[in-house]
Parts: structure tokens; C-alpha cells; sequence
């Protein structure tokens, strides 16, 4: 121990929202969540109404045929994707030889569109804290810059293990062992995102078994919106494959659209993105 001796209180409520749609033969099953710092903050009319919004779109849903097309993915899918972009950020898996971005320190590895930070020192966020679990300073750090990698997450074992600076991103519980993660994970939001072509990604169904964190490989099953003229149609019985790390570099727009959103990574606030050219295996 190097003496630290700190605390500091702080708190997090969470809602959910689950239900089941129907119309005609179609029955569609969804769930909404909201997170805040206070009690008071929930809102569980706007929570319902959402739920509302966001599965009542995929009634009706027809099967999307088999195809090369534009996606756009939603924040609540897009905050999946930097959850498994998270493993190889983590100082862990470089020091255990796991990370895909090994030795891409200063190298380009997504579009110029792209720059990631984690901060925890953002004011309301979900995950902000003035010092990490082994009582390093918090602070805003930069991983990726318009595309370059520009830093790990470490603590102070992992820093010592790589050669690299500790970022103040130690993570445990009473019950677990020392650990990095993130705390208020940021895409930085863009120009925006046209919806006149391709599919809009709304669902990503069975990603931890279907994503491949070491290698970016994803396939999984998908709902979403086929973009036609301007209109949007629901699909669904459809898959989704690709790497994310050649996702990352094709990046053509990023959305103004930044979300909150409470994921199994944590907290991140992000936007919506659109990637060219994404094979969708359907009917």
C-alpha cells in the first residue's frame, strides 16, 4: 500500500422498463432502461413512452433479403460495439498478450471521425468518481484521436507490467480482484447522420456470444429499419457480420444524436454511427 486513505459517496437509481406489442400476427417482445444519479430523476412515463416508441416501430416487421448495404447503427448499439472495442483499450489484456491494438500506440486504427475518451471527471456522469479504486486521481483521458490510438487503461499494475503510465483506471468490488474500467465512456459526436439508404441497426441480439473480443469478429442476429426514399420499413430475421476493427475504419458519418447509456461495460455517452457497405445474411 502507498498509504492512500479516501472516500466518497455517491449514488445510481436505475428503471426498467419491459413489455410485449401485438398487432395482427405480429408480437414483438422489448425493454427499456434509464439511469440517473438520484431517485428523483427517474422518470418512468418517459421511460414507458419510449419502450413504446422504440419496439411499437417494429410491428409489422418483414424479412430483409440477403445483401451488401449501408448501416447505421443507434446509440444503444453503438455503445455495445465500444464495449468490446473496451477489451483491447484494457492494460490487462495488453500485459496478457490478448489485445488486437498491441503495439498500435500513435498509429491510426478507426476513421478520423473517431475519437474516444473516458472521463471521469465528466459533471452528472453515471460514472464519475475523483479517484479510481486504488485512489489515483480521476481524470478525462484520451484513447483514440481522430482515429490514432492514443492510450491503454491502466492501473497501477498494469502500467508497471507494460511500461506505461498508470491512467487512474483501477476497478474492483469487495468481492472481486484488481481489474481496469472504464468510467464515462464518450464517442465524441459528429456532423450527423443521413437516413436515406440502408438499414437502420436498432438490436444486436446475443452478443457475448457472438462477438469475438480478441479478433473483432462479430456475427449475430439483428432487428432493425430498412432505409428507403426517406421512409423507414421494419425487418427483421436477419444477421450482421463484421470486424470491428475494420468497422471502425470505415466509418463515413457520425451522428449529433449523442445518448446516455447504461450498458454491461458501464456507462457510456454516445451517437449514432454509419458504415458503408456491411454484409446483412437474411431471406
Amino acid at each position: 500500500t502507498t498509504g492512500v486513505d479516501g472516500a466518497f459517496r455517491t449514488g445510481l437509481a436505475s428503471l426498467y422498463s419491459a413489455l410485449v406489442m401485438r398487432e395482427g400476427d405480429s408480437v414483438k417482445q422489448g425493454y427499456e432502461r434509464d439511469a440517473q444519479r438520484e431517485f428523483h430523476q427517474l422518470d418512468p412515463g418517459r421511460t414507458a413512452q419510449e419502450s413504446l416508441r422504440k419496439l411499437g416501430r417494429h410491428l409489422g416487421a418483414k424479412p430483409l433479403a440477403t445483401g451488401r448495404r449501408r448501416a447505421v447503427f443507434e446509440p444503444d448499439v453503438v455503445a455495445t460495439l465500444l464495449a468490446l472495442f473496451t477489451y483491447a483499450v484494457s492494460g490487462k489484456n495488453l500485459a496478457e498478450g490478448t489485445s488486437r491494438l498491441e503495439g498500435k500506440l500513435g498509429q491510426k486504427v478507426a476513421s478520423e471521425l473517431i475519437t474516444i475518451v473516458d472521463d471521469a471527471t465528466l459533471p452528472h456522469g453515471l460514472g464519475s468518481r475523483p479517484f479510481d479504486a486504488e485512489g489515483t486521481p480521476a481524470k478525462r483521458l484520451v484513447i483514440v484521436e481522430e482515429g490514432v490510438l492514443r492510450s491503454f487503461l491502466h492501473n497501477s499494475d498494469t502500467a508497471a507490467r507494460t511500461g506505461q503510465a498508470n491512467t487512474g483506471h483501477a476497478k474492483r468490488s469487495y468481492r472481486s480482484t484488481l481489474d481496469v474500467g472504464t468510467s464515462n465512456l464518450l464517442l465524441l459526436p459528429g456532423g450527423g447522420v443521413t437516413l436515406d439508404s440502408g438499414v437502420l441497426v436498432t438490436d444486436l441480439m446475443g452478443v457475448h456470444a457472438g462477438a469475438n473480443p480478441i479478433t473483432g469478429d462479430v456475427s449475430v442476429q439483428a432487428m432493425g429499419m430498412e432505409l428507403v426514399g426517406g421512409e423507414q420499413r421494419p425487418v427483421e430475421d436477419f444477421a450482421i457480420s463484421f470486424n470491428l476493427f475494420e468497422l471502425l475504419e470505415r466509418v463515413e458519418q457520425v451522428g449529433a444524436d449523442v445518448e446516455p447509456v447504461a450498458g454491461f461495460s458501464g456507462f457510456a455517452y454516445v451517437p449514432s454511427l454509419a458504415v458503408a457497405d456491411l454484409s446483412f445474411a437474411g431471406s
